[in-house]
């Protein structure tokens, strides 16, 4: 017989269910509790030969997944709207411009990269903004929905040709 939950007393019950399972995984105890399963051997993969693309590479957790993509032996492309800010080695990875809150600018830049007939293994949308003031773009969305939602759909829309090129046949979970 399962649980039976009243439904005046749903939001008390999963407001519960939510603290408990916070506590019992996501505390001190918890991570380290998580931590005595961790085998470190299976994240420490090479991706020699993989292109990877990453927006907003240029700081923060972008850059740091780029650093890593390239220690990894991954080919990586940094999409970033800034060139200056756009700091890159042409050793660990490509530089490639293009604002993403403008749908006409990332459709241009998806037309070029596509060109290139260069296939897309992971594709790493971490670029995002947030602008305090209101801010319209040119095409008339408000700038930080135009950047975190509408740059990001665009963006893995576009490129999903070339996802769906350099996708294998079949998939493998093997644990």
């Amino acid at each position: 017989m399962g649980l039976c939950v009243n439904l005046e007393t749903r939001p008390t019950w999963r407001a519960s269910a939510f603290r408990v399972c916070g506590y019992l995984n996501l505390t001190r105890n918890g991570l380290l509790e998580h931590s005595k399963k961790f085998q470190f051997e299976h994240i420490q993969i090479r991706i020699e030969g993989k292109h990877c693309m990453v927006t907003g590479a240029n700081s923060g957790v972008g850059s740091a997944t780029a650093e890593d993509l390239a220690s990894r032996g991954a080919t990586f492309y940094m999409v970033s709207h800034n060139k200056e800010k756009g700091k890159i080695q042409s050793s660990t990875g490509l530089l490639q411009i293009c604002h993403l809150s403008s749908i006409s600018k990332i459709k241009s830049f998806a037309s070029r990269f596509s060109s290139k007939d260069v296939p897309v293994h992971v594709l790493v949308n971490i670029s995002g903004l947030m602008e305090h003031k209101q801010v319209t773009t040119s095409e008339g969305f408000e700038l930080n929905f135009a950047v975190n939602v509408l740059g990001t759909y665009a963006t893995t829309e576009l490129l999903l040709p070339l996802l769906e090129k350099a996708a294998p046949d079949h998939c493998s979970l093997d644990q």
